[in-house]
């Protein structure tokens, strides 16, 4: 929810929806490395119901207000896993209605950690 990456100010209603009609810009950062098996495509698809979720509920709380945009960021650096399915996500993301569509950046990292077979790293 919104509240938990902004520290300048609390939603009264204390689950973050309050501040949508304040937001200009909603997001969901996955990065592929973080995840000892790469990326879920399930729990991918589950950021992408989630923001959703949140633009429904601005255009029901804020009715005259201008939507905000929602991004779903993916940087696919794990260096183990086979490549994430750009594509599949792309046309999950895509929506007849304009107001729930959300935009994917999608960025392969070029060099990835060369990890060894144990998968500890030493100096």
């Amino acid at each position: 929810m919104p509240h938990y990456a902004n520290r300048l100010a609390k939603a009264d209603d204390e689950t973050g929806i309050g501040l949508l009609g304040h937001l200009s810009v909603i997001s969901e950062l996955k990065v592929a490395a973080t995840q000892t098996g790469g990326l879920d495509f399930k729990a991918v698809c589950k950021d992408i119901d989630k923001l959703r979720f949140l633009l429904d509920a601005h255009r029901t709380i804020y009715p005259r207000a201008s939507s905000p945009v929602a991004y779903l960021c993916i940087l696919d650096n794990h260096p183990r896993r086979k490549k994430f399915r750009f594509e599949e996500i792309q046309q999950l993301a895509h929506h007849d209605d304009p107001l729930l569509k959300v935009e994917v950046l999608y960025s392969e990292a070029a060099e990835v950690p060369n990890l060894p077979d144990d998968g500890v790293l030493r100096r």
